[in-house]
């Protein structure tokens, strides 16, 4: 979040619901949070972007909620 532009005052002023990643340390999050633990999918959001723009299938990397939403996103 230090590099999102008004990451600092998010942090600070806003309360957050976090993923946890693997080495990421959560401690840099911030107070005002929490934690929603979800399973761990090998999945990168650049893979899903890249799929999506070639009109290709993503249904195996995300969930089927996610799916749904981003079938019908224009």
């Amino acid at each position: 979040m230090d590099t999102w532009q008004s990451g600092d005052w998010m942090k600070q002023n806003l309360p957050m619901l976090v993923i946890e990643r693997p080495g990421y340390d959560m401690g840099l999050v911030g107070s005002n949070v929490d934690l929603l633990k979800v399973p761990e999918m090998d999945v990168s959001s650049t893979e899903v972007r890249t799929r999506l723009s070639q009109h290709r299938s993503v249904r195996c990397l995300v969930s089927a909620s996610v799916y749904e939403l981003l079938r019908v996103a224009p």
